[in-house]
């Protein structure tokens, strides 16, 4: 057993991830075709892997994906070929196959795989014997096999473009992988592995914000694991300093309500896609006693998919409230000064003006 394949554990303590481990130590023993389904970027490779490791088998992991090689290569691939079996076969060649004997054998994009070869693989599977392309003999085998599409399956079988024999015979164990957007409470986990993995790499420690990470949360994450790890390490290599701060975001990944916020703070569309406060609206802290409200803070002001009563809210005055209380904020820091609270906040004087007359706000009623 490789070492690779123990340094690659399934993240995530969710209920969706506790029930697929679950399910993946029955199964794995049980010598059985598996079909691993979900969409792309989940972890269908990672799952392949981990059936392997827990099946014990003594044999190889061997991948092949059936959607990266022409139709006319794929079967000589998978099956393997005599000397002279066609023009360029100069020696006999192992399949899959027989590279997997004792082994797992993983067919990645199965629903990429032509129909002429899924007569042959399912003559293969049925009779756990193998014949080279151009042979006449047939060879035993002893492999387990594992499917993986995210493809519907069952579609393409009603639509005539697979084949239900094959589709019974691999469907036998089933496991579907539930995307990203399913396990939320993974992503903190998924993060935090994902930085460790930076770290070794770059040998330099990396640590992510609460708030930075309550918006990685809040996002939906389309392309699922996949794009989650790519978004780390590119972060990784942007970010000023070893800690993940909101401003280090792409403006992309901003929850709606937040980049609201920035706009009408007087923002520019590059100053929000930068997640940086213009010099012009910078102030020594140190003389209004405290940190800046920084974008991480404004985080916490505009929470991400609240929970909201049954008989529902005023939003506009909810709304009204928080930026209230924010100016206010920002004027009792300051001591009441407009110029200085006006930085603070990351807005023109004149904006802050406005929103104090909104509010019919002045110190004396304040005190």
């Amino acid at each position: 057993m490789s070492k690779e394949r123990q340094a690659d554990p399934i993240v995530g303590s969710s209920s969706p991830t506790v029930q697929l481990k679950s399910l993946l130590g029955k199964f794995a023993v049980v010598d059985a075709p598996v079909l691993v389904l979900g969409e792309s970027g989940v972890g269908k490779e990672l799952i392949c892997k981990e059936v392997h490791r827990l099946s014990g088998r003594k044999g190889e992991l061997v991948f092949i994906n059936c959607g990266a090689i022409p139709d006319q290569l794929l079967e000589s691939e998978i099956f393997g070929h005599v000397k002279g079996a066609f023009t360029g076969a100069t020696c006999d060649r192992k399949g899959k196959f027989q590279l997997a004997d004792r082994g797992t054998l993983v067919l990645d994009e199965i629903g990429d795989m032509p129909l002429d070869l899924q007569v042959k693989l399912l003559r293969v599977m049925e009779e756990q014997k193998v014949q080279p392309l151009g042979g006449n003999q047939s060879l035993q085998t002893d492999v387990r096999l594992v499917a993986a599409t995210n493809k519907k399956l069952e579609d393409m079988v009603k639509e005539g473009r697979f084949r239900e024999d094959l589709f019974h015979r691999l469907n036998v164990l089933p496991v579907v992988v539930p995307p990203l957007r399913e396990r939320t409470e993974d992503i903190e986990k998924l993060v935090t592995h994902f930085l460790s993995v930076q770290s070794k790499s770059k040998s330099k420690s990396f640590s992510i914000s609460k708030k930075s990470l309550a918006a990685m949360v809040s996002y939906e994450w389309p392309g699922n694991v996949r794009e989650l790890a790519n978004f780390i390490q590119r972060v990784s290599v942007l970010a000023s300093g070893s800690i993940i701060r909101f401003k280090d975001i792409p403006e992309q990944f901003l929850p709606g309500r937040i980049a609201q916020l920035y706009s009408e703070n007087g923002l520019s569309e590059e100053e929000q896609a930068e997640g940086a406060v213009p010099e012009s609206h910078q102030l020594d802290h140190q003389k209004c006693g405290g940190d800046l409200f920084d974008y991480e803070q404004i985080i916490g002001l505009a929470q991400v998919k609240p929970q909201l009563p049954e008989e529902g809210i005023d939003a506009p005055n909810v709304l009204n409230n928080i930026e209230r209380n924010l100016v206010i904020a920002a004027l009792d820091r300051c001591g009441w000064n407009v110029s200085k609270s006006a930085q603070i906040l990351g807005m023109p004087r004149t904006t802050l003006i406005q929103k104090m007359n909104k509010f019919n706000l002045n110190q004396n009623q304040e005190k």
